[in-house]
């Protein structure tokens, strides 16, 4: 899962007053910056929620924030779930994560996600350091109007997980069937004996109620981690689709393991099918993560897969690789993808290093087909989110949020904003008239179009 560092600050993009298509290049439409929130007690690495009128954002820091989606000033927080680990820790418990890892300290990094009950609650995965130096992973749950702390802390380490230290909880969070979904994978560098987990956690606080490893200590194989930004998507049938990244140590044919792969899980995270490139072997060798984007639901019964090894997949979620788990319905060379793609109609719209690129969907042929739409010239590199009829996306080489007409590709809008440098996977979040944006150490939001955001250039 080893992925390059983002060079420099990175930088954002705003919201365009007209939906006029220009090309990538020219003038940029108005923009208007709506807010910004006050400085918080730390790096904002995943994307933040919003109910009602309440922005709830979280920080490595381990501390947890609601903002006004309004005005963006603080209506409660921090709301602290522990003490945050240092790399320095993890290094002094595993000497082979020595100068791995490139977020410091560790707090809650993956996005958040809502109980959408009533009333709701918001989750986060907090990595906390407690007595003598031992890690664990807590799942905490917060009224979104209040703060208050309802669930937990409550640790969610498998009891197969050897290391937690190891163990970086980056996937963005999941509620489905009643449960918090929670993907682990390692810390940059692929360092140490770290396993790819999905946890799935009882609400309640009341610990894990299933638990799906990618690599299986037993078998002498290890990695294979669970860690794109995404949440990994649930069909109507409540089955949970996550994609993997390169294993070690892997044993070969006729023996199979979750290495490089897309798991359809049912809801007690049992593996109902996957599939696996039939160049996973390579793939591995090569650190080709297959899942450093996770799966999109596409309709008919289909999901898309496209992750750093350059060939997009279209599998079916009946038996996504069929009888010998390595045949998809259709596959096209495409890009290396980084964070989310997305899908909108037949296009899916993927997060290329050099390029924002548009792969439509044939389903007038059986079985269906792959082909290349519009390339944009601006870099995604991270998440792309569909909203109000637009792309976003974070150029992370020119340091823009850019907005982009799905039906050609064209720039419509841009606007500057400074993250920290590591911020690789900054995620427009998009709500109630505005765009919001992660920063360094805080959010930015920005009025779409028509909107009844107040503009606070």
């Amino acid at each position: 899962m080893r992925r390059r560092r983002a060079a420099g600050v990175l930088a954002l993009v705003g919201v365009a007053a007209l939906l006029v298509a220009v090309a990538p290049r020219a003038g940029a439409a108005t923009v208007r910056t709506s807010w910004h929130s006050p400085s918080l007690d730390g790096t904002v690495q995943g994307a933040p929620v919003v109910v009602g009128d309440v922005v709830v954002v979280a920080t490595e820091h381990d501390a947890l924030y609601g903002l006004s989606l309004r005005d963006g000033h603080r209506l409660w927080g921090p709301r602290r779930v522990g003490q945050p680990v240092p790399l320095s820790v993890v290094a002094s418990k595993s000497p082979a994560a020595d100068g791995c890892g490139d977020i410091d300290p560790l707090g809650i990094t993956s996005s958040l996600v809502v109980d959408p009950t009533t009333p709701p609650r918001v989750f986060a995965v907090a990595e906390v350091l407690g007595p003598d130096d031992a890690v664990t992973h807590d799942l905490v749950g917060v009224d979104p109007a209040t703060g208050k702390v309802v669930v937990g802390p409550t640790p969610i380490d498998p009891p197969a997980m050897a290391h937690p230290e190891l163990e970086q909880q980056r996937a963005g969070l999941t509620f489905a069937n009643g449960r918090v979904y929670v993907g682990f994978g390692g810390l940059y560098g692929d360092c140490g004996d770290y396993h790819g987990f999905v946890v799935a956690a009882n609400p309640d606080g009341s610990g894990i109620a299933g638990t799906f490893e990618t690599a299986d200590a037993g078998g002498g194989d290890r990695a294979a981690a669970v860690w794109a930004t995404d949440p990994p998507p649930v069909d109507a049938a409540g089955h949970l689709y996550v994609a993997t990244g390169n294993s070690e140590d892997a044993p070969g044919p006729p023996a199979f393991e979750y290495g490089d792969s897309v798991v359809a899980l049912d809801p007690n995270l049992n593996v109902v099918s996957a599939f696996q490139p039939s160049t996973y072997q390579a793939d591995n060798a090569s650190d080709l993560d297959l899942g450093s984007t996770a799966p999109v639901l596409v309709g008919d019964g289909q999901v898309f897969e496209l992750g750093k090894q350059q060939k997009a997949f279209l599998l079916n979620t009946a038996n996504l690789g069929g009888a010998d788990h390595h045949t998809p319905l259709a596959s096209i060379d495409s890009c290396g993808a980084y964070g989310a793609n997305a899908t909108l109609g037949t296009s899916v719209f993927v997060a290329c290093r050099n390029s924002l690129q548009q792969i439509v969907i044939n389903r007038a042929t059986s079985p269906p087909t792959l082909a290349h739409g519009w390339t944009a010239a601006v870099p995604a590199g991270g998440p792309i989110t569909v909203a109000s009829g637009l792309l976003w996306s974070v150029d992370v080489t020119g340091g823009t949020l850019d907005a982009l007409n799905p039906v050609n590709g064209h720039v419509v809008a841009h606007h500057p904003l400074s993250l920290d440098s590591s911020q690789h996977f900054p995620t427009p979040t998009v709500a109630g008239g505005w765009v919001i944006v992660e920063t360094a150490n805080g959010l930015a939001a920005f009025t779409l179009p028509g909107s009844r955001g107040s503009a606070k250039a």
